[in-house]
């Protein structure tokens, strides 16, 4: 059932988080000959002990469980297709919630880790408004999850959160736990040609481990080039695979239920 009702909200919506119209004198993004794209990371990894403790799965909303999530859906998951890697929608809205015959704005609803991890990247750009950015890195992830998406030893998995009223007062790599409040549903980086209404914008990808993305930014003419390298770095070099978040929701509301 929920797979048709993405279906169908998906027809008729406008694709929100997408990139916007290419402003004149800007080109599309493409990979830079001059400038390495990938840098060799020298920050320490995540520590090499073992075992890894393995996460929970909390709501990104204070206050809405899980299994309501998809009641909040303003724009679905779709996939880029294609070679031009910006289109689609490479994650899920979240906005006005109703349930239980109650419903409501979500603006100023605190935004909370999904999953244990660290800060990954922040920053400001168009598309994302006030972003975070938080890896998990495979050896902490539910085995179920693991053969949800195809993520190997190596790899994390990556979540971007859209659109916060500010930016996260976090520093590189800080770890942070799964439910701790990592900023304020709001409507920053907006477009005219956007979905206006304050809303959480939810990514999850899959990637190498330890990587750190730094602030990305392209459709802007004060971009610089490394912004805009690490902006393609980010969506569409193909080192960061989007997949569909409801994937790793839906696990976490099949836990609600188990565990009542």
């Amino acid at each position: 059932m929920k797979l048709l009702f993405f279906a169908v909200l998906a027809s008729g919506l406008l694709l929100s988080c997408a990139a916007p119209p290419v402003p004149t004198g800007i080109p599309t993004p493409k990979l830079s000959a001059t400038q390495p794209l990938f840098p060799t990371s020298t920050e320490t990894p995540f520590p090499s002990q073992t075992p890894f403790p393995i996460s929970a799965v909390c709501s990104p909303l204070r206050d809405h469980a899980l299994s309501d999530l998809y009641k909040y859906i303003t724009q679905p998951f779709i996939p880029p297709q294609g070679e031009n890697k910006e289109m689609g929608h490479h994650g899920v809205d979240f906005a006005y919630y109703h349930r239980d015959e109650v419903g409501g704005p979500l603006e100023g609803n605190p935004i909370q880790s999904v999953l244990d991890g660290r800060m990954a990247g922040l920053g400001y750009n168009a598309v994302y408004g006030n972003y975070l950015i938080i890896e998990t890195p495979f050896e902490r992830l539910p085995a179920e999850l693991t053969s949800l998406y195809p993520i190997q030893p190596g790899q994390s998995l990556y979540l971007l959160y859209a659109h916060m009223q500010d930016l996260a007062p976090f520093e590189i790599r800080e770890p942070l736990d799964c439910g701790q409040q990592i900023g304020l549903v709001g409507e920053s980086g907006r477009q005219p040609d956007m979905i206006a209404e304050p809303h959480l914008h939810l990514e999850t990808r899959v990637g190498p481990s330890d990587v750190f993305i730094e602030p990305m930014a392209f459709y802007d003419t004060q971009a610089t080039e490394a912004e805009k390298q690490e902006y393609i770095k980010w969506r569409g070099s193909g080192m960061f695979i989007p997949f569909d978040p409801m994937l790793l929701l839906d696990y976490g509301a099949s836990l609600e239920e188990v565990n009542g």
